[in-house]
């Protein structure tokens, strides 16, 4: 996780912890806030928050859907909050599948095809195991 790891975890502990002391909007700020004072990876840890006991799941998610709302309008007045994220994104080390294709695959490294392909592939497995999970919490209900 880096060094945004603690931020996130604690944003994360402390949302859970506040759910289940049916504290919810205070739940959704301090995940909102690990995700307004970190990297985007906060907001892996979104559904479990949201979904933790289905009362109350709006006013969980009303401060978190916030957050990305501020980052809405920031967008909008001419300030860019996807930097991190674009200057990560051609970025790699040894120990991630898109370092390993491009071993394999000539040009892959620095092309359209690897800026493009991890957002992809989070975008994808975000939405897929965010239903996932909660399809499973309605179940347990």
């Amino acid at each position: 996780m880096g060094p945004n790891g603690p931020i996130i975890s604690l944003g994360v502990i402390a949302g859970i912890t506040m759910a289940e002391k049916e504290k919810n909007h205070l739940s959704g700020i301090m995940v909102g806030m690990s995700f307004l004072c970190s990297k985007f990876l906060a907001i892996l840890y979104w559904p479990a928050v949201v979904y933790y006991q289905r009362k109350n799941i709006i006013k969980r998610a009303v401060p978190i859907t916030a957050s990305m709302l501020m980052l809405a309008l920031l967008a909008v007045f001419g300030l860019d909050p996807l930097i991190p994220v674009k200057c990560e994104v051609s970025s790699f080390t040894s120990g991630n599948i898109w370092f390993l294709l491009s071993r394999f695959i000539s040009n892959f490294e620095g092309s359209a095809t690897l800026r493009t392909l991890p957002i992809v592939a989070f975008a994808f497995f975000f939405v897929f195991l965010f239903f996932k999970y909660a399809r499973m919490q309605s179940k347990a209900d």
